[in-house]
């Protein structure tokens, strides 16, 4: 089963994560990250930096290994821990740690 059919029921999640950031190359971000916690741990109004900063990041990876659940999670905190660096937003201006009430559409 590919990453793909796996993840179809969060299809449009994703989606609209990848439009919301401008990122294009969203095959890479369905395969490597868990789409819940993007949302949770980045901004849901990007600046232009912010998108700018994230796109460039999509493909990097944490420790590799373990079932798949585990890669995911590891990429996205790696992920998310170097975009904070790059922006150095490090949540003081966004809510951080959402639950899934807050996210709006």
């Amino acid at each position: 089963m590919s990453f793909i059919e796996n993840e179809a029921h969060r299809m449009d999640q994703y989606m609209d994560f990848c439009a919301r950031y401008g990122i294009s190359n969203w095959q890479d971000v369905v395969q490597l990250y868990d789409v819940d916690d993007l949302e949770r741990f980045l901004p849901l109004q990007p600046t232009a930096l912010e998108k700018q900063a994230l796109s460039e990041l999509v493909g990097i990876t944490g420790i590799k290994g373990g079932y798949m659940d585990y890669e995911k999670a590891q990429n996205t905190f790696e992920l998310v821990m170097q975009w904070q660096e790059r922006t150095g937003n490090h949540g003081n201006n966004a809510l951080f740690f959402r639950t899934e009430g807050d996210i709006q559409p």
